[in-house]
């Protein structure tokens, strides 16, 4: 009898864990021209675990009842707050501010590229993608060294 009492907690308070979340679903898409943005973090604020959306720019996640708001934010963007419900469709918009060069040294300390004493290498997105090789750190070396 003690057991099969233990076993009803059990389920009960499984049960009671799975009503107090909700799964919401959405899709997160560039307010200017309505394509579907990849990879942008959906976080709820409040508690829970974020998510990153996929090639179609949709998400699926499950949220505590007590969350009153997602944030949503992607490089180069302006982050949005929304309301979590279901099916929601988030525009958002390009933000103004923009990457600067970085230097990231051996000991991880950012430099301007005017403030050091040495030779920086100087490493395009495009010369690695050009790159033939799958590892990141072989087309590096490769365009570090000139080849």
């Amino acid at each position: 009898m003690k057991k099969l009492f233990l076993l009803l907690l059990l389920v009960c308070s499984i049960t009671m864990g799975a009503a107090a979340q909700k799964v919401i679903k959405g899709q997160v898409v560039d307010a200017t021209s309505g394509e579907p943005l990849i990879g942008a973090t959906v976080q709820p604020t409040g508690g829970g675990t974020g998510v990153a959306t996929d090639l179609n720019g949709n998400f699926s996640m499950r949220v505590p009842s007590n969350v009153k708001s997602l944030q949503v934010t992607y490089v180069g963007y302006v982050t949005q707050a929304v309301a979590p419900a279901d099916g929601v469709v988030v525009h958002l918009l390009p933000g103004s501010n923009s990457l600067d060069e970085v230097v990231v040294t051996a000991l991880g300390i950012k430099r301007d590229v005017k403030a050091l004493g040495y030779a920086a290498a100087n490493v395009k997105g495009d010369d690695i993608a050009k790159s033939r090789t799958s590892d990141v750190m072989s087309s590096l070396a490769g365009k570090i060294a000139g080849v």
